[in-house]
């Protein structure tokens, strides 16, 4: 480790004997400490909302495919009791023949 050199202080707290420069550099990381903590925050704030608006549209697809999927269904359904209607009509005339 680089020997520390600079203008030495004492801390009021401890009474430890420390450099200047450790104390700015101290400093200097925790304030960039604290706007990274707070970016982070804020970034985690927005990446939430977004997941939230995600997850809300998917289920408003998915509801929307489960009424696509329904009427689709009832339309099959509907036209399959046509054509059995038809069918019967046509066997029936075919034995009347």
């Amino acid at each position: 480790m680089p020997k520390k050199s600079g203008v030495k202080i004492t801390c009021p707290s401890c009474n430890k004997s420390i450099t200047l420069d450790e104390v700015l550099t101290q400093q200097i990381e925790e304030k960039i400490k604290k706007e990274f903590e707070s970016e982070l925050k804020e970034s985690e704030k927005k990446f939430s909302e977004e997941i939230k608006k995600a997850k809300s549209a998917l289920a408003e697809k998915e509801k929307q495919m489960e009424t696509l999927e329904e009427n689709l269904n009832e339309k099959l359904k509907s036209e399959f009791e046509k054509q059995k209607k038809k069918l019967e009509e046509i066997r029936l005339q075919l034995r009347e023949r």
